[in-house]
């Protein structure tokens, strides 16, 4: 995993904003499990074991989550061909 420095321009960021809290919490736990690419794994297991580790997190609400950041435009979610 490299390693990443969050600028503060992401507090002045609209995007980042026009979530709720949860979503930029998953937003930031994406940011630092991410590859050198920016790319993680969109499965829903993969993210609460990285994101939310020892914590029970309802799949439903890592989905919702996810598609917050999406239509915010902070995350691009795509499939492996």
């Amino acid at each position: 995993m490299p390693d990443r420095v969050i600028r503060d321009e992401l507090l002045t960021s609209e995007r980042y904003w026009s979530v709720g809290i949860e979503a930029q919490r998953l937003f930031v736990h994406l940011l630092l499990n991410a590859d050198a690419l920016g790319r993680f794994s969109g499965k829903n297991y993969t993210i609460r074991s990285a994101c939310y580790p020892g914590i029970a997190v309802d799949p439903k609400l890592i989905e919702k989550l996810l598609l917050d950041l999406h239509d915010a435009d902070l995350i691009r979610l795509y499939e492996d061909p």
